[in-house]
């Protein structure tokens, strides 16, 4: 087997060998103008907060109903992964599934219905990217 075989096998086989990941990232920002660093610390507090409401089954049922998934909210939540960088603002939602186009509407799906639920908060606005 020549190493152009092997290249023709992982290119033929990709979906099966690796999972492929997608990614939406959330900016949490308070409504006004000028953000000073109690309010910069009270947004990255949230994000805690936000991380648990995003994998709940209040959020993830909805997902699920959403795009008839099919499973359940516990199965959907291990593919979801959600990391912030120390001290930032930001966070990102990351789905990993075996489904390059199922990722991505499991993602978009999740950040919108999170962004619908938790719209009625008085505070903060989210900003999607």
């Amino acid at each position: 087997m020549s190493i152009q075989d092997i290249f023709k096998t992982l290119k033929k086989r990709w979906k099966l060998i690796r999972p492929l990941t997608f990614s939406t990232q959330i900016l949490v920002n308070q409504k006004e103008n000028q953000l000073d660093s109690i309010q910069i610390k009270s947004n990255i507090d949230m994000i805690n907060t936000y991380s648990v409401i995003i994998k709940s089954p209040a959020i993830l049922g909805k997902v699920i109903g959403e795009l008839d998934l099919g499973q359940s909210v516990d199965q959907l939540s291990e593919k979801i992964t959600i990391n912030s960088q120390e001290n930032s603002q930001v966070f990102s939602l990351t789905v990993q599934d075996s489904n390059p186009t199922k990722a991505v509407e499991i993602a978009n799906t999740v950040s919108e219905t999170f962004q619908k639920e938790i719209k009625d908060e008085p505070d903060p606005e989210l900003v999607l990217s």
